[in-house]
């Protein structure tokens, strides 16, 4: 992320009070970092355990983010948390909701179908969480939601 800041602008954000750091993005770099919120919300989220937003499948969601940064931490050990992107193509690619070797990420322009049950009341997608939920959480994560048993319950992007 920030990626429409350069490395000497990042540094006195840094050291800079709220209000001295807004002030200091202009148009351009701000709509660029609105436009990389909708990714960086998706790695907070734990999507694939209690259902998505957005057309979400939960390839981005928190839980395979703490996967994709231990998996670059063991393929690169003693590099610094904030260094592994930078050197790791695949964490870099993921941190960006992309697929390795794909130049920008893709969202699609209708519901795709193979996706986890949304909260979200502007998804419209056919089957809302609220008809798995049961006391707020589904055994497997919610992309088992109505599958007959726990082993059948996989992840739509693999």
């Amino acid at each position: 992320m920030l990626a429409a800041i350069d490395d000497e602008q990042y540094a006195a954000l840094q050291e800079a009070l709220l209000h001295e750091t807004l002030a200091a993005i202009d148009d351009e770099q701000y709509a660029a970092l609105q436009e990389e919120l909708r990714c960086g919300a998706e790695h907070l989220i734990f999507s694939s355990c209690i259902g998505g937003f957005k057309w979400d499948t939960g390839r981005f969601d928190a839980f395979e983010t703490m996967l994709a940064i231990l998996r670059a931490r063991l393929d690169h050990p003693g590099v610094a948390p904030e260094k592994l992107a930078s050197i790791d193509a695949d964490l870099k690619a993921f941190m960006e909701c992309r697929e390795p070797g794909q130049a920008e990420r893709s969202e699609p322009a209708s519901y795709p179908g193979d996706l986890l049950c949304s909260w979200s009341m502007f998804d419209g997608v056919p089957e809302p969480c609220a008809a798995c939920d049961s006391k707020s959480f589904a055994p497997g994560g919610m992309q088992c939601c109505g599958a007959a048993d726990l082993a059948s319950c996989a992840r739509p992007w693999a």
